[in-house]
């Protein structure tokens, strides 16, 4: 069985923190997350922040879109 996590939130409401602590609990228990990050403009950026936790082929950044809108293809497509 698989889990599926949605963090939303606005600019400063702690979802990089969050999301932070969840990866290192789960990788910690032997878990292997997928990250998918999506954000209109900084996804790649925030990639930068998970580098070191994971591995670059478990992050998916999305850009560009919204998931709710034009990103829902991109996102299937993942």
């Amino acid at each position: 069985m698989e889990a599926i996590i949605t963090i939303v939130g606005f600019l400063g409401a702690g979802k990089t923190t969050l999301l932070k602590y969840l990866i290192k609990n789960f990788t910690d228990k032997g878990w292997n997350p997928y990250v998918i990050l999506n954000d209109y403009e900084n996804a790649n950026i925030d990639v930068q922040h998970f580098r070191e936790q994971l591995n670059l082929n478990t992050i998916k950044p999305l850009s560009g879109s919204c998931i709710c809108c034009s990103g829902i293809v991109e996102l299937r497509e993942t």
